[in-house]
């Protein structure tokens, strides 16, 4: 069952002292959890009001309040959520700062800007590949980023696009494009995400932007969507575009469902493919979701949890596999070491507020079903013949996933006569590219195969060796390594390098040190507080 949170002033239903974090649930039953932001309207900001995030489950169930602590949430505007730490931000309105906390509450702070503006900022979204997080700013008409790790931020170059009162926020790494709303202008305008400027507007064929508020992508069919906040009216609505050729419209909702909405979310896989969340924040006070294609709108019940002028949903998953290696069978002698290899996690769907990443992983290995007490690690030393097989498990704060990695037959000592040869790699070269700061992983291997090179810092890459030889694997930095890497020149990744054959298994790790220039960095005068 799924989780649900909202954010804004605490209601008189809802208790001060209500319980933090999600209802208590076994991991293997506990779904995505929602998050919700709240833009209380232009007129409204500044207002110094504390607010709180509250959690229920997306498909009902138990709701909670989560009030930050030591430092509170005053007139936050949005959410995002940093699914690796375990973290959740925020715009908050009334300090003109970004805000984060553990997602219980607690050791909340504010996080160092640097020179990126900050005024009126609002719906942030998280990007786990930059290692940034990015806002809008209502106020002066600014699209600003800041380090996750707090080493300052800046401005984005959104050239020649349309900017006027900005709310909300959506990146699209894919396109290297980041999307916002603009509340006062009616349209919806873009610029490339590495600040190279390239603005413009997404072309309606029609009048189907109304004071649009919070925006996401859904990656699965290239649309992005809006809501029409239209304030005052009895109705608002939900408008769409296509991405790739110029077709748009708005949602078929029933009279009714959308009123005075806020931000919206999209979550797909397991959870429901082009499932929209979105908040009322007029008459209809609530959150409400429907298909893609306006069909089956429901409220979610939230069943205690806080409501006042619930806006900008982020979607918190359990982790989702995004690779598996292949399935192992092979035959293995007492005493030889069994891989479990590493299994591809999703960061996340940034672009629809979804985040999935794994905040920890960790393996288990069985000997004919039963556990082995303290096989924890990636390897295992077979001690005796059976059947192992080797699991791993992922978790964040919305829940754990299980995937079977490899399934080893181990034989009895009389019988290693008659294993086949076990695929090897038997040497690995490396040439580095210092303009760009990738390298070229040259691995000579034993015959025909799959393989493969991974690791949390960097992009994972298949090749196949169609015999013995050469095979070339590129390794390219990626998250917080590549924000290290452009900006000292210099950083070591480790990376794994398998090699998996219809005869078995062969894991070996490397670190790589990748070096690039780095651009000088320009010196800012800033005015005496």
């Amino acid at each position: 069952m799924p989780f649900l949170l909202t954010d804004g002033p605490v209601p008189a239903r809802v208790p001060a002292d209500a319980p933090p974090g999600t209802a208590q649930l076994p991991w293997s039953c506990r779904p995505p959890d929602l998050r919700l932001g709240r833009r209380r309207g232009r007129q409204r900001l500044r207002s110094n009001a504390t607010g709180v995030f509250g959690r229920a489950a997306l498909t009902g169930g138990e709701g909670s309040v989560i009030a930050p602590t030591p430092i509170p949430a005053e007139e936050p505007s949005g959410s995002a959520i940093d699914a690796q730490t375990g973290k959740i931000f925020w715009g908050d309105v009334h300090s003109n700062t970004i805000k984060y906390a553990n997602l219980d509450g607690s050791g909340s702070s504010v996080l160092p800007t640097g020179a990126a503006s900050v005024d009126g900022p609002n719906n942030p979204v998280v990007d786990l590949a930059t290692g940034r997080i990015y806002w809008a700013n209502a106020f002066d008409d600014t699209i600003s980023w800041a380090n996750l790790d707090g080493t300052g931020g800046g401005n984005l170059n959104t050239g020649a696009a349309p900017i006027e009162e900005p709310w909300g926020v959506a990146v699209d790494p894919a396109a290297n494009r980041i999307y916002w709303a603009n509340l006062a202008g009616n349209t919806i305008a873009y610029a490339n995400l590495d600040g190279s400027g390239g603005g413009g507007q997404v072309l309606l064929s029609a009048n189907y932007a109304r004071e649009p508020d919070g925006v996401a992508i859904n990656p699965a069919n290239q649309t992005i969507y809006w809501t029409n906040f239209e304030g005052g009216r009895s109705e608002g609505s939900i408008g769409w575009a296509r991405l790739a050729f110029p077709e748009a419209g708005l949602a078929p909702l029933p009279v009714g469902a959308v009123v005075e909405p806020g931000g919206l979310a999209i979550a797909g896989g397991p959870y429901g493919r082009g499932q929209i969340y979105w908040t009322n924040e007029g008459g209809n006070e609530g959150i409400f979701s429907a298909s893609a294609e306006g069909s089956a709108v429901t409220e979610v019940s939230t069943n205690g949890a806080p409501l006042a002028h619930p806006s900008s949903p982020s979607l918190l998953a359990a982790p989702s596999v995004t690779r598996t290696p292949l399935p192992f069978g092979s035959l293995r002698s007492i005493g030889m070491t069994l891989g479990c290899g590493s299994p591809g996690w999703a960061e996340g769907g940034v672009e629809s507020h979804l985040y999935r990443a794994p905040q920890s992983q960790s393996f288990s290995w069985t000997l004919e079903g039963v556990t082995l007490d303290g096989a924890t690690g990636e390897t295992l030393t077979a001690s005796q013949p059976g059947t192992y097989v080797c699991r791993a498990t992922a978790s964040n704060e919305a829940g754990s996933t299980t995937i079977t990695m490899a399934t080893y037959r181990v034989a009895a000592e009389k019988a290693v006569q008659h294993v086949p040869r076990s695929p090897q790699i038997e040497g690995i070269e490396v040439a580095r590219d210092k303009r760009d700061g990738t390298a070229t992983l040259l691995v000579a291997v034993s015959g025909p195969g799959a393989l493969s090179v991974s690791g949390p810092q960097v992009v994972h890459r298949i090749a196949t060796a169609t015999g013995a030889g050469l095979v070339k694997l590129r390794v390219t930095a990626k998250g917080k390594a590549l924000h290290n890497l452009r900006k000292t020149g210099r950083r070591t990744v480790k990376v794994a390098i398998e090699f998996a054959t219809t005869s078995g298994h062969f894991v070996t790790s490397r670190s790589i040190t990748l070096r690039r220039p780095v651009k000088p960095r320009r010196h800012h005068k800033h005015p005496a507080v």
